[in-house]
């Protein structure tokens, strides 16, 4: 329902829409026959039509505008353009507070120039409200200044609207204009910048649109109103797609650089994700040429990395893009340049997805493999950490790095020495392996994150190994929180997870695009080394 001024203060409260609508006017000459508030009529007329369809708030006019052009003539008041664009910008700042979306400016005054630099200027700055500029003058001049009686002031055109929205100000019998201005040819409604009105006509009307009638003044308002609904109905939805100004403008793909990590650190951040410092700095260093992120003005604002092991598989992960920049493509853009940059050197392509993040992957060709749950413990506080009969539970040192890549590479299908290398190294204090008489049969490691330490992979010949692989980790971080990502197939040592504490966080789908590589094994893989790196 429209409110307007004649509404109450908790009717305004009540009320759910988040659209206003501000009718701007003038204050000036119209020769003898009109009154200087013309253009203030006009625009509470207007404007009240496109509160009604809107359903919006309406409210008062502002009665003096910039009638700069109407100087000379007593009565004619006028704002400094910086007055009026202050105005503009006081309202749109309480609109804002009050959690009004859209402000349509209604301008029925040709002479407004100062509303579209100020709408635009506050536009630019990327606010939640949006100020939409509904110029009648400019849709009327259009109509008028190429006609063989141009028409620009106080004419028939004006004669014609007042009747039809205001009878009740017509004087009768209304006077007759002895002289009408003349419009020179190929003069436009900018030219006013140049010339007053009394430039063009002392008694201050110019063009007389002859043969302009109630009829025509019905039927042209009509037209009007259809377009500008149509407009106003584009625009708010080009806006819901995307609010930011530029829209994709000044958006650049480009590799990641070491001087991007503190803008990463904000993405994971606002996000909730995991990663530290020295997560960004292995992508950069180790997989560079795949490691890329989306510029807009100096910002990072989306990220996207890809691991190629060996060409038997790739991976992609971290897609990651500023909030105010969602729903804009750039996940996809993202995608798009990582697969180009990895299907060249393996024919399959993997990734765990969040179920946000399927809907992308879907179109790009992905495929369902699996589902992992993300479990995590608040607080570490294992004690029991028999292992099993004849088996050994020991630290793993860096003498055991060869020998714990290989069994890794036989059990994710593809060779993983970087990234292995670097949890050992950094996981050292948790890192534990299983032997029986020298034989490896499993082991466990990880890396510190923001928030969590993150166990993975845990890879072992069975659940009881891999068990008692995560207790002695979880005994070295006692105290500490964990996240572990564990494939849900493995129903019975899920089980055995939330036996000692963990609990579900949130869902992956491990994702496959072309040649389909064999499916890790998962009953010797129950925890991975997190969604980026499989």
């Amino acid at each position: 329902m429209m409110l307007d001024g004649k509404n109450s203060s908790v009717q305004w409260q009540r009320s759910v829409s988040d659209v206003l609508v501000l009718p701007v006017g003038a204050f000036e000459q119209h020769g003898e026959h009109l009154p200087l508030c013309c253009d203030a009529v006009f625009a509470k007329y207007i404007a009240r039509k496109v509160a009604e369809r809107f359903d919006a708030c309406l409210l008062p006019v502002i009665s003096i505008a910039s009638s700069l052009e109407h100087t000379g003539f007593r009565g004619s008041f006028s704002l400094r353009p910086e007055t009026l664009m202050q105005i503009i910008r006081d309202i749109a700042n309480e609109a804002e507070t009050q959690n009004f979306r859209y402000l349509l400016v209604v301008s029925t005054h040709g002479g407004n120039f100062p509303l579209a630099p100020v709408i635009r200027d506050i536009n630019r700055q990327d606010r939640e409200l949006k100020l939409i500029f509904v110029d009648m003058a400019a849709y009327f001049c259009r109509r008028f200044e190429n006609g063989v009686e141009p028409e620009l002031h106080a004419g028939e055109m004006e004669i014609s609207f007042l009747r039809l929205m205001a009878p009740e100000m017509m004087k009768d019998p209304l006077p007759v204009p002895e002289n009408f201005g003349v419009i020179s040819p190929g003069m436009q409604r900018s030219d006013l910048n140049t010339f007053g009105i009394g430039h063009l006509n002392s008694d201050g009307v110019v063009g007389s649109a002859k043969g302009y009638s109630l009829e025509d003044a019905k039927k042209d308002l009509d037209a009007y109103f259809e377009q500008t609904f149509s407009n106003i109905k584009r625009t708010m939805t080009l806006l819901e797609k995307s609010r930011r100004y530029a829209g994709h403008g000044g958006q650049l793909i480009r590799p990641m650089h070491p001087k991007d990590i503190s803008q990463l650190l904000r993405l994971t951040r606002h996000s909730n994700w995991n990663q530290l410092a020295g997560d960004w700095n292995f992508f950069i260093s180790e997989y560079g040429d795949k490691a890329f992120v989306m510029v807009h003005n100096g910002r990072v604002i989306a990220s996207g990395t890809g691991i190629n092991y060996h060409d038997e598989v790739s991976w992609i992960g971290m897609i990651l893009v500023d909030g105010e920049f969602r729903r804009m493509g750039i996940a996809t853009c993202m995608m798009n340049t990582l697969i180009d940059s990895l299907e060249r050197e393996a024919a399959c392509i993997k990734l765990d997805a969040t179920p946000a993040g399927k809907t992308v992957y879907d179109k790009l060709g992905f495929k369902d493999e699996c589902v992992l749950r993300r479990m995590y413990l608040p607080l570490a506080t294992v004690s029991d950490v028999a292992g099993p009969a004849g088996i050994s539970i020991i630290p793993a040192t860096e003498a055991d790095n060869n020998a714990i890549i290989e069994y890794d590479a036989s059990v994710f299908e593809a060779k993983r020495e970087k990234l292995m290398a670097r949890l050992l190294h950094d996981g050292q204090e948790f890192s534990f392996k299983a032997e029986r008489n020298g034989e490896l049969l499993g082991f466990v490691t990880g890396r510190r994150g923001f928030d969590y330490v993150q166990i993975g992979p845990l890879e072992a010949e069975n659940d009881e190994i891999a068990l008692s692989l995560l207790k002695m980790a979880l005994k070295q971080l006692h105290g500490s929180a964990i996240l572990l990502d564990c494939f849900e197939s493995n129903v019975e040592l899920v089980k055995k997870f939330e036996e000692l504490g963990f609990m579900n966080q949130r869902i992956f789908i491990r994702m496959c695009r072309g040649e389909y590589l064999a499916a890790t094994d998962y009953r010797k893989y129950p925890v991975i080394a997190g969604p980026e790196f499989g």
